[in-house]
């Protein structure tokens, strides 16, 4: 209960209530049009949608769906939330909702699945299984765009080995990849996959990885989309061939200063 001296201070403001569909716009999904099920939201812009909803809109693209912001260059998943209290906000202010919708949880599980499910626990584990569900199926859809030459969002790549520069003690023990085929969203920058190479050829810190584009060689703060519309007019018909070699830095120097 408020106490008389804090009531005393508190000036006598008028009550406007406020119609819950005057909130629609806060706690209705714009991908389903329906109110958030397992609210989650996108770190980089916190934009909330369903949580089944966006991952099965990241299968498709990487930008969210309402500022085209790009989620994530690689795995969208990682920069998605689940949003509990957006979510306990709604239940508060529409409980039948909550009710409604573990209604609908359980007889679609029933229907498709002969599930029965007998208390709350069980029909949130089962929400849960939805989404996962879902997500699996974002997975399984980026996975077969891989195996495409090029797609709106993504570009598929040959790495071919050039060879690489043995003086300033570095060693011949430098070995061609054997996974040459990639799959890499066209906003990363050639300076990621440059890192990706280095990693996974186990390389010392003294050597550097250089891409090129046919004899052309890319700056690491550019993208692949700005590489494919400078070199590869039919990027997304077919895949590109980017070359790449093994360089010491000082040989890179000694070549700038040059």
């Amino acid at each position: 209960m408020m106490s008389t001296k804090n009531a005393e201070l508190l000036p006598n403001l008028p009550v406007n209530k406020v119609c819950v569909t005057d909130l629609n716009s806060l706690l209705v999904c714009s991908l389903c049009s329906g109110y958030f099920f397992n609210a989650a939201t996108i770190t980089e812009c916190l934009h909330t949608f369903c949580r089944s909803c966006l991952v099965r809109h990241i299968a498709v693209s990487l930008l969210c769906p309402k500022c085209n912001v790009l989620i994530h260059p690689t795995d969208p998943l990682v920069n998605i939330r689940l949003d509990s209290t957006m979510q306990d906000v709604l239940y508060k202010l529409l409980p039948q909702v909550e009710q409604e919708e573990q209604r609908r949880e359980k007889e679609y599980y029933g229907n498709e699945e002969n599930m029965d499910c007998t208390n709350t626990d069980e029909k949130m584990k089962y929400g849960d299984e939805k989404s996962k569900s879902a997500e699996s199926l974002s997975r399984r859809i980026v996975r077969r765009k891989r195996i495409s030459p090029g797609s709106s969002y993504g570009t598929a790549i040959v790495l071919e080995f050039a060879g690489g520069y043995m003086g300033f003690g570095c060693t011949d023990s430098i070995r061609a990849m054997l996974r040459r085929y990639l799959w890499v969203p066209k906003y990363t920058m050639i300076g990621r996959v440059q890192n990706y190479l280095h990693k996974k050829l186990n390389l010392d810190s003294a050597v550097q990885v250089c891409m090129f584009a046919l004899t052309y060689l890319l700056n690491e703060s550019l993208t692949l989309d700005t590489v494919c519309d400078a070199f590869f007019p039919d990027s997304m018909t077919k895949p590109i061939t980017l070359h790449y070699a093994v360089l010491h830095k000082s040989y890179i120097q000694s070549l700038q200063e040059s």
